[in-house]
């Protein structure tokens, strides 16, 4: 049992850290995705800072600095709601790991002690078997020895 008890707690280490790699993918997941979305936006920025120049408007101030702010903006919130999503997604497999690991040595804990008492089961009944065989005489367990009985 306590083999069994050793390979639940590797059991649940390995799950764990896979959870741990796939959680450090996310991130790395993150990141570039990030970095692409930045890119993106400084892009559609460029884009539409020459669309209004091409267009005679004078981008320093009015509705096309608001329509630029707008943009921005868009782009600010997009970009936060992404790296919420992907922060709670990284937070979960983390939590979940910890849950693993958690279960894993609890159900290790549980399997020692079943085996602890079943060893003690055995003791107490190997003992009880001796006691049978040996204690089991005629006169209840005593012994006549030259007239005179001992318990």
């Amino acid at each position: 049992a306590s083999a069994a008890a050793d390979q639940q707690t590797k059991n649940a280490k390995a799950q764990a850290q896979a959870l741990n790699v796939e959680r450090q993918r996310k991130a790395a997941e993150e990141a570039e995705n990030k970095r692409r979305l930045t890119i993106q936006g400084r892009r559609e920025r460029a884009a539409m800072s020459a669309d209004l120049v091409g267009t005679g408007l004078v981008t320093s101030s009015g509705t096309p600095l608001a329509l630029m702010a707008d943009t921005i903006s868009q782009q600010s919130m997009r970009m936060g709601d992404y790296a919420t999503g992907a922060g709670l997604e990284q937070s979960r497999l983390g939590a979940q790991g910890s849950s693993i690991l958690q279960e894993g040595r609890s159900s290790a804990k549980q399997l020692r002690g079943q085996a602890g008492a079943t060893l003690l089961s055995g003791l107490v009944s190997s003992a009880s078997s001796a006691a049978g065989m040996y204690g089991g005489r005629s006169g209840g367990g005593s012994v006549t020895v030259g007239g005179m009985q001992s318990y």
